[in-house]
């Protein structure tokens, strides 16, 4: 459990955007919110010393956006050979194609420790049904190059869909023979992407055991932190979607709306502050103390049912391990 009233977060992880950018079109991605075309999508690219203030506090960071990809913020060496230096553990994951190789070798020697997790959603030929506009067999080659610099594992994700289902097997495979961490994700999040939806069903029976019952992921830290393309710091990227979407007056209820506050802004604030303000331990007072008023949004996707039926994974490691987390 966190323990949000003593400066809980120090030395901990925090998830981010550090970019509104992304040249993919995924469409199940929050971005379609947006007809980005012809609206600009929300937020700026995050500065070094914005960077350097988070990394005085936080110990480890993920570049795991909601919106932008981490490979679409042009400082990205520099930011990760500033993390290098100041000793931060880091992951980062992408799934966009679309720069030369050369920047993605700047990338990896800047910072060797790194985890880097590539998103390629079939075997690479096949990538571009769910991630449009990547190029698949690029970004296989550009996982090829980062396993002859990085000095930790390289992670293959795979989500299934219905176009992808009969490849599983050929794909691990595939990043069995170039040593890469093979992560398989189960999701039955598709919103209105219903044509995605493979045909083996792995939630079917299993929801059936289940009783919902609202446990906050924040208390145990099964989410972080996280700060979005707005500078906003909030308690996790859930709660993204209600701050920024066009749509968002419908889902800010209640408890919800503190967290908006421009002090909780990393433009007007310091992160050590922020994560330690009065707003913010008002909110997980509420969580811990009386969680029957938590805001609704919190209680739906923070529920029992929620967190063990969106997503199951499983990991193959080139030496053959094969582990499952607890989805739960």
């Amino acid at each position: 459990m966190i323990d949000y009233l003593n400066d809980g977060y120090r030395g901990k992880v925090i998830s981010f955007d550090i970019t509104n950018r992304c040249t993919n079109q995924c469409p199940a991605c929050m971005r379609q919110h947006w007809d980005y075309k012809t609206s600009h999508i929300p937020g700026k690219d995050m500065t070094l010393e914005e960077f350097d203030d988070i990394t005085n506090y936080f110990g480890a960071v993920d570049f795991n956006g909601s919106v932008g990809d981490p490979v679409s913020h042009p400082k990205l060496p520099e930011i990760l050979e500033l993390a290098h230096k100041k000793n931060i553990e880091v992951n980062i994951s992408t799934a966009v194609s679309s720069k030369p190789i050369e920047f993605y070798r700047r990338c990896f020697n800047a910072n060797p420790k790194a985890r880097w997790i590539f998103g390629i959603d079939g075997t690479p030929e096949v990538s571009f049904v769910h991630r449009i506009n990547q190029d698949g067999e690029y970004l296989f080659e550009v996982m090829k190059e980062a396993t002859k610099i990085m000095q930790e594992e390289i992670i293959w994700q795979y989500i299934v869909f219905s176009y992808n289902e009969d490849r599983i097997e050929k794909a691990k495979q595939m990043a069995k023979e170039i040593g890469v961490v093979f992560k398989l994700n189960h999701t039955k999040r598709f919103g209105k992407q219903e044509w995605l939806k493979p045909n083996n069903d792995v939630y079917a029976e299993k929801q059936k055991e289940y009783e919902t019952k609202f446990q906050p992921k924040c208390l145990n830290r099964q989410r972080d932190p996280f700060v979005n393309t707005q500078k906003q710091v909030l308690p996790c990227c859930w709660l993204e979607s209600p701050y920024t979407t066009p749509d968002e007056e419908e889902f800010m209820e209640g408890h919800l709306k503190p967290l908006t506050d421009k002090s909780l802004n990393l433009k007007n604030n310091k992160i050590k502050n922020i994560v330690n303000s009065k707003i913010w331990k008002n909110f997980f007072d509420i969580l811990t103390k009386t969680p029957d008023e938590a805001p609704n949004y919190c209680k739906e996707r923070c529920s029992t049912s929620m967190r063990s039926f969106s997503r199951t994974t499983t990991y193959y490691k080139p030496d053959g391990t094969i582990s499952t987390p607890d989805n739960s």
